[in-house]
């Protein structure tokens, strides 16, 4: 798809497509996480941490809303099998 809109654009070849290309193909980072390649430019790693932070406060999120203030959620597997206290403040 990127490489469609690249040539209806006028983009074809340029570095911007493969730039593009990298940080699509390497925003998981690691292989077992769906990643064919590590990020080997900066813009693509700062995306892997975005996207790290994104989906554990999604699940961060989720587990809070399954308990009352002033308990604690379960263990969270992908923070660590912490578990996170919800305050007064919480939303």
């Amino acid at each position: 798809m990127l490489d469609q809109v690249a040539n209806e654009l006028g983009y074809k070849d340029e570095e911007e497509v493969m730039l593009l290309q990298h940080i699509m193909l390497s925003h998981h980072y690691y292989g077992n996480f769906g990643s064919p390649k590590k990020p080997n430019i900066a813009e693509a790693l700062m995306i892997h941490f975005i996207d790290n932070i994104d989906s554990k406060a999604c699940v961060l999120g989720e587990e809070l809303e399954l308990v009352e203030i002033g308990d604690l959620t379960g263990p969270i597997g992908v923070l660590d099998r912490e578990r996170y206290y919800k305050h007064k403040l919480s939303k």
